[in-house]
């Protein structure tokens, strides 16, 4: 039973890396794409905000 309960925590333990990992590969892209399209100083802070938000994302799913 023990062992169950084991396997269970490391099996939701990586669902949840993996969706770290692609929330945090989204929210990069968001913020490329907003580069590349939008233009003033509002977007350039929304555009660094998403993409430390990403790579954050991408790391803590990395490490565990």
């Amino acid at each position: 039973m023990c062992a169950d309960y084991v396997e269970e925590r490391i099996m939701q333990h990586t669902r949840l890396n993996q969706s770290r990992l692609v929330v945090g590969v989204a929210l990069v892209v968001i913020a490329v794409v907003l580069f590349v399209f939008a233009r003033g100083d509002t977007a350039t802070a929304g555009i660094v905000a998403l993409g430390i938000l990403g790579l954050t994302s991408i790391a803590i799913s990395r490490r565990g």
